[in-house]
């Protein structure tokens, strides 16, 4: 499926899983686990160039609900408050 991204949008192509609740995408910049990207799927989401990017920190209650509701282990950077998860 084609979706968009971000502010100014930015192309990408994705599978989606209609068997999960939780969707992402490659980005720039990634701190774990990178994975490769065909050139055709479109360029690693930037969220640093995108207006309408929100960042989720590790109290924020998205984060907290996405650990608990999927039964993901919890993660976070503490020098960035940065919420991580691992599937």
């Amino acid at each position: 499926m084609a979706i968009s991204l971000g502010s100014p949008a930015v192309f990408n192509l994705v599978t989606i899983d209609t068997g999960s609740t939780l969707s992402w995408v490659n980005c720039q910049r990634c701190q774990i686990s990178c994975h490769e990207q065909a050139d055709e799927a479109g360029p690693r989401f930037d969220p640093h160039v995108s207006t309408t990017y929100r960042h989720i920190g590790c109290s924020n209650e998205d984060c907290i609900d996405i650990h608990q509701d999927n039964g993901i282990p919890y993660g976070c950077i503490d020098e960035t408050d940065t919420c991580l998860y691992s599937v």
